[in-house]
């Protein structure tokens, strides 16, 4: 289970209203660790309010680090029978996927996770070729992942301007 489509169901069956977790953390926490992620969980409290687990995943040491943040809480479904589809199936229909998160936030948690995970195997399988970083080991991770050159230009093109988002003192 890597493809985004099957994490995003998964996901989406977890019924994660705001403040529960209903699992979802715990769908991250097994694919991510399977896959040699160092992962701990955080709990955020506030008085008054309940406690909202958070998680946070890490693999390697080295720079440079890249961040995926996001959210797997989700608002109240309401009627449940008013949906067409239900609020928590996960179901694809004609190309479709529904449910809650499948939009925000829990469909593009599940994209990023399937490519880092789809990356990580690339640049794994180019090493059984070359056992350095050399521009022949790029060129291998390459044909095995050729979403990374796509990647590659996006980020040489536009990757500046992440620099304009952030915290202001």
């Amino acid at each position: 289970m890597t493809d985004a489509l099957s994490i995003a169901q998964q996901l989406i069956r977890c019924p994660s209203v705001t403040p529960a977790d209903a699992g979802a953390l715990g769908v991250l926490e097994n694919l991510l660790k399977t896959h040699g992620f160092e992962v701990h969980r955080v709990a955020f409290s506030e008085p008054g309010f309940a406690d909202v687990d958070n998680l946070y995943a890490r693999i390697g040491k080295d720079a440079p680090h890249i961040t995926f943040a996001g959210h797997t809480d989700v608002v109240p479904a309401g009627d449940e029978a008013a949906w067409k589809h239900g609020a928590f199936s996960g179901e694809l229909k004609d190309g479709f996927l529904y449910g809650r998160g499948a939009v925000d936030m829990k469909g593009g948690i599940a994209c990023s996770v399937a490519a880092v995970l789809d990356y990580l195997a690339a640049h794994e399988m180019a090493h059984l070729v070359e056992m350095n970083h050399s521009p022949r080991f790029w060129r291998v991770v390459a044909r095995v992942c050729d979403h990374v050159e796509r990647a590659k230009t996006w980020l040489d093109t536009h990757g500046n301007d992440l620099h304009r988002y952030g915290i202001q003192d």
